[in-house]
């Protein structure tokens, strides 16, 4: 399957849901940024949702691309 973007899907808009997320950090992280922002969520000052799996297949494509998209248009930052 070709990779691509629903780049609707994707896109808060015209009805932008409330912005809950601080940070989501998508995929491969730097550790000092990581850290960083870990310190800001463990003060209760920032949300910061990250992955904390790898290698691991979705169970269902399509409930994960829902899951996925409706996280970011949720987020204030996506890295």
């Amino acid at each position: 399957m070709a990779q691509g973007t629903d780049s609707l899907r994707f896109c808060p808009y015209p009805i932008p849901p409330t912005r809950s997320i601080d940070v989501y950090n998508i995929g491969r992280r730097l550790p000092m940024q990581h850290n960083e922002l870990l310190a800001l969520s463990n003060n209760k000052e920032i949300f910061y949702m990250y992955d904390t799996i790898s290698r691991m297949e979705a169970v269902s494509y399509i409930e994960h691309r829902e899951l996925f998209s409706n996280l970011l248009k949720r987020s204030n930052i996506s890295l």
